[in-house]
Parts: C-alpha cells; structure tokens; sequence
C-alpha cells in the first residue's frame, strides 16, 4: 500500500506500508488533506505527537507541512519498522522519535507537551477511546487535539458540539475527527 503526502516540503512522495493487515486502516487521503489544512497554523515548529501511529502518515504530512518535531507511538512491530524506514528513505531522523509502546502506558509515562495530538486508535476501541482526557493533559495549554473515531450511526454532519473542550467536528464518510483544546475557544471559522 502507498500512501502519498499532500502538501509542503514533502508533497508528492509516497510511504510505502508492505506487509499489512486486513486490519490496518491508514487515515484517508482526503482526510488527512483536512485534519492538516485545518491545523496549518499552528504546525509551524510545533512538537507533534502522531499516537497509534500506524504507518506514520499522519506524522510525516506535519512534518512536511512545518512541524519541527513528531513523536510517532505505535505498538505494531511492522509497523514501527515502516515509520523507521521511511524516516532513513527521506534522511529525517534528527526530526523523528519513535516509540513503540502500548499507547497507555506511553500517556502514563510521558513527560513531553505538544502543541498538536492526532490520536487515531483502532476503531470501536471503547477502552482507548476514554484515553482522550489524559491524552489533553499531555498538551501545551494552547494545544490542540485531534482524535479520529468511527462514525455512529445516525449521526449527522452537524458541527455544533456540546461537549467540553470539544471546538469542531469533521465527519467524512465513516471517520469523525473531533478537535479538543484544553481552554475550549473556538480557533476555527467554518471550513
């Protein structure tokens, strides 16, 4: 499977995701063309974290796009190696950290602060999915999280949104990516 980077100094180029499972769910292109647009303001020499990274590409379309760091966590062994490989294929490692551990124990353990989050666990994952609070608490106040999950049933394309430090919604097909800031201002106009 390749992977293309959309947009900055990277724009073009393909991570290539051999080996895979029927399992593996890369963030869509047009998704990821989304999430960065939206955050381009703020990945400017920005500490990234991509968790349950997958292959990456979420982490490098921010490195391509201005970020000065990305802490890639991924638990999946071929996995990490991809991210491992693209990193030395494009000579970037000194921008690079690559953890591989179990996305709990990372949150617990993590001293680090990020300006951006993209946190992407395994759909219908309930347990990760109750992770968000203490995922926020590992950014700068001014950070921003953004976390994809599957789409529910029923639910609308609405971006009005109720829920604390919850500033936007983007549904595209079955994936919703919700954007959290800590002090719940609306950073974003309609998009």
């Amino acid at each position: 499977m390749k992977l293309r980077i959309v947009a900055g100094k990277y724009r073009g180029r393909y991570i290539t995701a051999k080996g895979q499972s029927e399992k593996f769910r890369p963030t869509l292109e047009r998704n990821r063309r989304a999430v960065a647009d939206t955050l381009q303001p703020f990945l400017a020499g920005a500490r990234v974290g991509d968790f349950c990274a997958g292959c990456g590409a979420m982490g490098f379309e921010f490195l391509s796009r201005g970020a000065k760091e990305v802490v890639f966590v991924e638990n999946n062994r071929s996995r990490v190696q991809c991210i491992r490989d693209q990193c030395r294929k494009w000579d970037i490692q000194g921008s690079c950290r690559i953890i591989s551990s179990d996305i709990r124990s990372f949150v617990k353990k993590c001293p680090d602060r990020f300006g951006v989050i993209y946190f992407d666990p395994p759909y219908d994952s309930e347990e990760l999915a109750s992770l968000v609070p203490e995922i926020m608490s590992l950014l700068h106040p001014e950070g921003i999280l953004v976390y994809e999950r599957r789409r529910m049933k029923g639910e609308k394309k609405s971006t009005q949104t109720r829920e604390k430090n919850l500033i936007k919604r983007k549904i595209s097909g079955d994936s919703v990516m919700e954007f959290y800031k800590n002090n719940n201002m609306s950073l974003f106009e309609e998009q």
